[in-house]
């Protein structure tokens, strides 16, 4: 079954794209299930580039088509849109900020985000268009990496993007209290964070991205370690 990842900030219209493809796809006698984040793990959310790029993998691995949808609208519109929701539906203030500031944008130029169709709040869905994209496609041949990555891996890679996340915060807040060239403590990593410049929200996501990569391809069994082995990563990678 053709995979379409949809991603965005919260209340960015995801849910409301979805019932749109569900509708054009039905209609044309096409089998459509959605899957939100939360049926697939707790805590999890499309904002994780890491977590497009294993979604990649797993379509890669059946032999399957996959696009991804950014839905885009400003991000006063979508917090106005979040406190006209349902009170039990609705994220506060602090989770909303926190949601906005982690996501990371899809790019085409990666392979695991490309088809990229990006819909603007009031734009019409280019329904034919992904279409096109997941029926008329040939599926992207799996290789070794893709076809090593067991589903049952699942809870290891939620572990590596939360510890990898939770990291970059913790550097971050670190030389925003305390400025940079002072060793900052990273919860859970047995070395501190060293450099003697400051460091960009954009480069630690570069290097999070490689070190991510690096990690799904050789999985290590002590993921308690996994903080640890970020770190140490980060500081070489910084005195290069």
């Amino acid at each position: 079954m053709p995979l379409i990842v949809l991603c965005g900030i919260p209340c960015s219209g995801k849910s409301r794209t979805s019932k749109k493809l569900k509708d054009y796809f039905s209609s044309h006698s096409k089998h459509v299930q959605i899957i939100s984040d939360h049926d697939l793990k707790p805590g999890r959310n499309d904002a994780y580039e890491g977590y497009r790029y294993e979604l990649y993998c797993v379509s890669k691995h059946n032999k399957t088509q996959h696009c991804v949808i950014h839905c885009v609208a400003p991000i006063e519109k979508c917090r106005e849109w979040n406190q006209a929701r349902e009170p039990t539906q609705r994220y506060s203030d602090e989770v909303f900020d926190g949601l906005v500031m982690r996501f990371e944008e899809p790019d085409s130029r990666n392979r695991w985000d490309n088809p990229l169709f990006t819909v603007l709040a009031d734009d019409e869905l280019p329904l034919e268009r992904v279409r096109e994209a997941v029926f008329e496609r040939n599926p992207p041949k799996p290789n070794p990496s893709t076809q090593a990555q067991p589903l049952s891996s699942g809870k290891f890679l939620y572990d590596l993007d939360r510890v990898t996340q939770d990291a970059i915060s913790a550097i971050l807040e670190a030389q925003r209290v305390h400025g940079a060239g002072q060793p900052a403590a990273v919860p859970h990593s047995d070395d501190p964070f060293q450099s003697m410049r400051p460091v960009t929200m954009a480069e630690l996501r570069r290097y999070r991205k490689q070190f991510i990569t690096y990690t799904k391809m050789h999985p290590v069994e002590e993921t308690d370690r996994l903080t640890t082995m970020f770190v140490q990563y980060l500081n070489n990678c910084l005195q290069t």
